[in-house]
């Protein structure tokens, strides 16, 4: 859906985004990038809660993490690692997210 998504719109965007924000956050950490979540709704209805969607993009990378990324990505992730000069395999402390609440979780 385009931008300017009601709050249920959202929240199904949301819910469909998280996988491939994971691994996108995982390719910026294999570059030595900033990442941050994109919620791509700057004209919708309300306030998206941006530190809510990080936190289950951030469970979403311990998953990956845990049980593996998917095959193309975790090969791609790899070979950005090794080409940047970054460690691998990558790890949970990797991964830092700021909330409202804690400077870093």
């Amino acid at each position: 859906m385009p931008d300017g998504r009601d709050q249920n719109e959202q929240q199904a965007f949301e819910q469909v985004e998280i996988k491939p924000q994971a691994i996108e956050w995982a390719l910026c950490v294999a570059t030595g990038k900033d990442f941050d979540v994109s919620t791509d709704n700057l004209l919708g209805d309300g306030e998206t809660d941006r530190f809510a969607f990080k936190a289950k993009v951030f469970q979403q990378v311990l998953a990956y993490l845990e049980s593996g990324f998917p095959v193309d990505a975790e090969i791609f992730i790899a070979v950005l690692a090794k080409y940047y000069q970054r460690q691998w395999p990558l790890t949970a402390s990797h991964f830092q997210y700021r909330s409202e609440q804690n400077s870093a979780i």
